[in-house]
């Protein structure tokens, strides 16, 4: 008679395409994740900011666990700067637009909000300058340093800070 060859089974994920999958397992559990949440876990349930951080911690407006806003992107200093450099020679009232100070950069122009906070994809005027749209014409495009600090302040939230 042969000798059987007992082969260990191992519980997990067994699908190569989940971000959990373990390679060492022989029987698919049931257990495959394939997103991440906001903390970056692989199925997590991370559903704010906050619950990336160590207990007892929040974040800044800025996403910093335990911040104090001393990271995020400073409007008057570092957004408006392009703004007026790049965009009030048309935009002092194009299409109802002005980008002179924040409270009109929020209020947008003619055809509505041109920034939504926290989401510079969903906004059109990252959109446009990320494009290359803005500034039209043979003005010259802005840096793509600028774009992403633009990008980065709507992500923040668009604060006035």
């Amino acid at each position: 008679m042969g000798d059987k060859i007992l082969v260990e089974e191992i519980e997990g994920c067994t699908n190569s395409e989940a971000c959990n999958f373990n390679p060492e397992s022989t029987i698919d559990d049931g257990t495959c994740a394939f997103e991440e949440d906001i903390c970056g876990i692989c199925g997590g349930a991370g559903v704010e900011a906050d619950d990336c951080c160590d207990e007892g911690e929040t974040t800044d407006d800025c996403g910093v666990c335990g911040g104090d806003n001393s990271s995020c992107i400073n409007f008057a200093d570092e957004i408006l700067p392009i703004f007026i450099d790049n965009c009030i020679g048309c935009h002092g009232g194009s299409g109802g637009l002005f980008l002179n100070t924040y409270e009109n950069v929020m209020a947008g122009g003619g055809s509505g909000a041109v920034i939504e906070p926290g989401n510079h994809s969903n906004s059109y005027l990252w959109q446009r300058v990320d494009n290359g749209s803005m500034p039209p014409g043979s003005n010259p495009d802005l840096l793509t340093e600028q774009v992403n600090l633009i990008k980065q302040w709507i992500n923040e939230g668009a604060q006035n800070n």
